[in-house]
């Protein structure tokens, strides 16, 4: 049985008084097991008796006992890692998850505590480890992935009772630095990419700029998803991988009557089911193919600065959340952002204030001469 307090034992050992007292651990197997641990205290001549020495000893056990009041994990990180938290969270991650932390571990955090017990691992060498990192140069998103791995590592150490504490906790995130910084588009530069671009290139624009989705949601829709002026985005295709959504959950976006028109030109003639951009090998195209074979070059020939499939969602966000009036809660919603839990209440109210901010913003994008009231 695990003992909340110990008072320890002094005896002499060496020319030394040494406190001996039990330290509650787990091992690797999760079995809990108190091997001894000896604190030597200091030469016999430095104690006028040992009574001196068993003050000295209360010392210590004073501060044992409030500061691991349960048992400490005796395994390593390493062991921690491929043991327990890799089969039992990282491989129920999604795809891009899974591989970040994966890449993480094996590059980074393994190579500076894959031996060291994860107890013994303070606050201070996580601080140094991950202000070395910002150091050598790495991006700043980067360094904070690193911190909130290893925060995830302890924070699970200690929600299954093997740790006293997250050392994580408290260190601060690196300042920011961005190496190449993501922009929104110019209402004249998405007019004049649009006057070039063939589909389906142009189409995966204009649903990118007039409707913000997710560059793999676009690229997940199937044929059925565009159904009576509505899109469900129900999924996501990314470098050759379907998954889910990126908040795990559906929703549906009112399409604006230009892009709706342009949909049903483009869906005439397909098959009535399968992937709505779909390749010659019978799965959706690819994102950097797209963007490297086909807008890039025409992108370069207009003189448009560089930008990324995600630099559309950005022209979405920068130009619905500038135009002043869509509620912010509407754009969250388009957008498929999670952080507010109350906007699921919202969804059937907001549906029409939704439709008229996808038709707003189609207007200030594709028709900048147009009012917003579509006169």
């Amino acid at each position: 049985m695990i003992r909340r307090y110990q008072r320890g034992s002094v005896r002499k050992k060496n020319g030394n008084y040494v406190l001996r007292y039990r330290e509650d651990c787990f091992t690797p197997d999760g079995k809990a097991e108190r091997p001894q641990k000896t604190v030597i205290l200091g030469p016999v001549s430095a104690f006028r008796g040992k009574n001196e020495a068993r003050k000295a000893a209360d010392k210590v056990m004073q501060q044992v006992n409030q500061v691991a009041p349960r048992p400490q994990a005796s395994i390593t990180l390493g062991e921690f890692w491929a043991e327990h938290f890799k089969p039992n969270l990282v491989e129920k991650m999604k795809r891009n998850t899974r591989s970040m932390y994966e890449q993480l571990w094996k590059n980074h955090i393994a190579l500076a505590f894959e031996r060291v017990r994860m107890r013994d691992i303070s606050g201070f060498e996580i601080d140094r480890f991950v202000t070395t990192k910002y150091k050598q140069g790495y991006a700043s998103q980067t360094v904070l992935h690193l911190r909130s791995v290893l925060s995830k590592m302890f924070k699970t150490a200690v929600k299954w009772r093997w740790l006293a504490e997250n050392p994580v906790r408290d260190i601060e995130a690196p300042p920011t630095r961005v190496k190449r910084q993501q922009r929104a588009l110019s209402v004249e530069e998405v007019s004049l990419l649009l006057d070039r671009l063939k589909n389906p290139v142009r189409l995966i624009v204009m649903i990118g700029v007039t409707l913000g989705l997710r560059i793999g949601e676009i690229l997940g829709l199937s044929v059925e998803d565009f159904d009576h002026g509505t899109l469900h985005v129900r999924r996501s295709w990314c470098r050759g991988h379907e998954g889910g959504t990126k908040n795990g959950k559906d929703r549906e976006i009112p399409v604006p009557p230009y892009l709706g028109e342009a949909l049903e030109e483009y869906r005439r003639g397909r098959p009535p089911s399968g992937w709505l951009f779909v390749g010659a090998a019978g799965k959706p195209l690819s994102d950097r193919n797209l963007i490297q074979r086909h807008v890039y070059p025409i992108a370069g020939e207009l003189g448009i600065p560089h930008f990324s499939w995600h630099s559309l969602r950005h022209t979405f966000s920068t130009l619905g959340g500038n135009e002043g009036t869509i509620p912010a809660v509407v754009m969250k919603q388009l957008l498929g952002h999670s952080r507010l839990s109350t906007t699921d209440r919202y969804m059937h109210d907001l549906a029409g204030p939704k439709r008229e901010a996808v038709e707003k913003i189609e207007n200030l994008i594709l028709f900048p001469h147009k009012k917003a009231s579509g006169e």
